[in-house]
């Protein structure tokens, strides 16, 4: 059997094909795992949007409950037809009321939290840096 040699043009075009179809594979490659790491980062952000408004809802509820007054409910005799007290306009706008009330002092309430988290932090970080700078036994 004979040994069949490639022209040296045809191996230069192979590879120069070879390292266009591997240039054009890197840009797709690296334009999908830019929309990968994009989509990654708008989910972990609408991630945490959620829990924030959800601990806030919650918040506002457990608020709105804690000031609510708790009514008992009175023994109704046989003879005596239940009457039913309908919540109307007013008792909807006092609603609405609290929960705006309560969600301005859970936003205060966040933000100190946040500020003393922060000093916390910040001095938790100095006295690290003293102790380890400092000289050892």
């Amino acid at each position: 059997m004979p040994i069949e040699s490639t022209p040296l043009s045809q191996v230069k075009n192979l590879e120069m094909e070879r390292q266009r179809l591997l240039s054009s594979t890197n840009k797709y490659k690296q334009a999908l795992e830019e929309q990968v790491s994009d989509l990654k980062e708008s989910t972990i952000r609408v991630a945490i949007q959620g829990l924030v408004f959800g601990g806030v809802a919650l918040g506002s509820y457990f608020l709105v409950k804690a000031f609510q007054k708790k009514e008992k409910p009175e023994k109704i005799q046989k003879t005596e037809a239940p009457v039913s007290v309908a919540g109307g306009f007013t008792s909807t706008i006092l609603a609405s009321i609290q929960s705006y009330i309560a969600s301005f002092l859970l936003a205060i309430a966040r933000e100190k939290i946040t500020e003393f988290l922060e000093k916390q932090f910040l001095k938790q970080n100095e006295n690290s840096t003293k102790n380890s700078s400092g000289p050892g036994l």
